[in-house]
Formats: structure tokens, C-alpha cells, sequence
């Protein structure tokens, strides 16, 4: 075993002009020779030699992501959870107090008419959300931006939760049972089948009036006797709608955003809809359906990047 003491390794490395002769000797050079695997990394090292061709590389620690964050489900966190202890939820209604408007009139002997509260039973299927979050035994084992395998568990298991989230805050707008028997209800279809009259088409104009009309409409359809007694509190709109009422809204439909006068001016954001019924907030949601939007005019084929179930009947490619 002396004799190795005179052995010395490495002596042509650069960086290592006397060998790896000590214990730190061989740590340093672990550390150089230490990659994380990038194809780009090590097609840039091809013209290198020696340790620069094979050591880590230089990267920023920092992820810049540009996902969806929670603060995007806008819709979803404004809903009170409930708990389900069923895959059927059954509720009552009230939708009126009974009588007619003007039932209550009497003689002074003649017999007092009664009546009884109007209520109306829902029935809902539970619907289940799932996702599974899932990483290659590859990744596990090796170090990335990321950190080890327990920060790359970690991270997928958020962007499982946001896949999730994500689905909710769709469907609370768009979903349908009726084309997808998995999905429930969202406020467009429940609006279609509930109350039909409730639902204003303006044909995509960007006619700002014909927007606050309908406002107006809505409340007299929502308040009163021919309607319910609600309040409309709050307006979701996507950005191109969002987008129309910042430029040709009226000024004197605008909620100012502050004491300045030119917070009311055209082309100043809005944040609420003024109207002799109360202000209306407007809440500008991405995941309402914009007809340009990339998932109504891409290609599912392109869009999924080929991830679709071979089970799928149709043709591929």
C-alpha cells in the first residue's frame, strides 16, 4: 500500500497541473466533473476539451415559471366549499312565498284564503376530479434546476393540484353533462336549461351600450316580481370583453378608481359598472372562452403534442 503514495492520477487534466494527489484533490475534481445532462449543454461542450467539456454547468437557480398560479381561478375562490358525503347532493329551493300579489285582500267576514311557500327540490351528481402526478425514475435521480427528486416530487405534485384547479375553474364556466356526461353543469349551461330568457347574445359587439342595456335588462329579469329578488353583485368577463368596456365604456357608467377625474376617461381600466341598481364589479376571468382562444382553434392532436389515448377512436395524424 506505500507504494501507491507515488501514484498520481490526472496529471494531464487542466485545473490539475500536479495530479489528484489529496482526499480534496478528489472532491474537487467530483465537483467539476458533476453534469446535469442538458442535450443543449452538451452540444455547446463538443468543441471543449479536458474538464470545461464535462464539468456543471452555469445555471440560474431560479425557476421562471409561467404557469397558472391559484390567484388565476378567480371564480373558484369565491365559492364556499361544501362538503359532499354522497355521489347525489339533494337540496330544497325556496322560489316564492306563495299567494298572488294582491291575494291578501279581504272582506271583513269573508274566510281568509291560505297558501304556502313555493320550493323546488334539486338533485346534483357528484362529479370527480382526478389527475395523477408522475416522474421518470431518471428525474428522480438526478439533479436539476429543480433540486433533487423530493423538490421535483414536490412540484409536481403543485402542478397536479393546478391541473385540477385549472379543470374547475373551466367548467364552472363552460362545462356540460350533456356533451360530457363526466363534466357538471357549468353557468352557461345551467343558465340554458334553468332560465333560458337570462342569457343576452350580443353577437360579439363590441357595442359597449348594447352591453349596459342588457345590464339592465338582466336586473329587471333578476329583481322583482317576474323574476327573483337577487342582487347582481358582480360581472366575469374575458379579456377581450374586459379590453371593449376599458376603451368605449361611457364615462358616466364608470366606477373611478380614485378622487382623480381622468380615472373615469376612455381608455382607463374599469373596474365596475355604475348603475342606479349598485356598482357591478367586473372580475376579468382568462378561462372564459374567447372564440380565438388556442383550444377552440388548434388541433386537439397538436395541441396535446401527440398525448392523446390510442383508445380514442378517429384518425391519428
Amino acid at each position: 500500500m506505500d507504494g501507491l503514495q507515488n501514484i498520481v492520477f490526472g496529471g494531464g487534466l487542466p485545473g490539475f497541473p500536479g495530479g489528484i494527489r489529496t482526499w480534496e484533490d478528489w472532491q474537487a475534481f467530483a465537483k467539476a466533473v458533476q453534469t446535469a445532462g442538458d442535450p443543449h449543454a452538451l452540444d455547446f461542450k463538443a468543441g471543449l476539451t479536458g474538464v470545461p467539456a464535462i464539468r456543471l454547468e452555469s445555471i440560474e437557480a431560479t425557476l421562471r415559471s409561467v404557469v397558472e398560479r391559484e390567484e388565476s381561478f378567480r371564480l373558484f375562490r369565491r365559492l364556499q366549499p361544501v362538503p359532499a358525503y354522497s355521489s347525489v347532493a339533494e337540496w330544497a329551493t325556496q322560489v316564492g312565498i306563495g299567494g298572488d300579489l294582491a291575494d291578501a285582500f279581504h272582506s271583513e267576514t269573508a274566510d281568509i284564503r291560505g297558501d304556502a311557500g313555493q320550493y323546488k327540490r334539486n338533485v346534483l351528481r357528484v362529479k370527480y376530479l382526478m389527475t395523477r402526478a408522475e416522474i421518470t425514475i431518471a428525474a428522480l435521480q438526478q439533479r436539476t434546476i429543480l433540486g433533487g427528486g423530493d423538490d421535483l416530487k414536490a412540484r409536481e405534485n403543485v402542478n397536479a393540484t393546478l391541473r385540477i384547479l385549472r379543470a374547475l375553474e373551466w367548467a364552472l364556466f363552460q362545462g356540460d353533462e350533456e356533451v360530457v356526461p363526466t363534466q357538471f353543469n357549468g353557468i352557461r349551461a345551467w343558465l340554458a336549461r334553468e332560465f333560458p330568457d337570462h342569457i343576452f347574445d350580443l353577437r360579439g359587439s363590441s357595442d359597449t351600450e348594447a352591453l349596459y342595456s342588457a345590464i339592465y335588462e338582466a336586473f329587471g329579469r333578476t329583481i322583482g316580481p317576474d323574476g327573483g329578488f337577487g342582487k347582481i353583485t358582480d360581472v366575469y368577463l374575458s379579456p377581450t370583453v374586459q379590453n371593449d368596456l376599458d376603451l368605449y365604456l361611457a364615462p358616466q357608467w364608470r366606477v373611478p378608481l380614485s378622487e382623480n377625474p381622468r380615472a373615469i376617461e376612455y381608455g382607463a381600466p374599469v373596474v365596475g359598472i355604475r348603475t342606479s341598481y349598485g356598482d357591478v364589479a367586473t372580475v376579468q376571468d382568462v378561462w372564459i372562452e374567447d372564440p380565438n382562444a388556442a383550444h377552440l382553434t388548434t388541433p386537439a392532436e397538436v395541441r396535446t403534442r401527440g398525448r392523446i389515448s390510442p383508445a380514442l377512436p378517429g384518425p391519428r395524424g
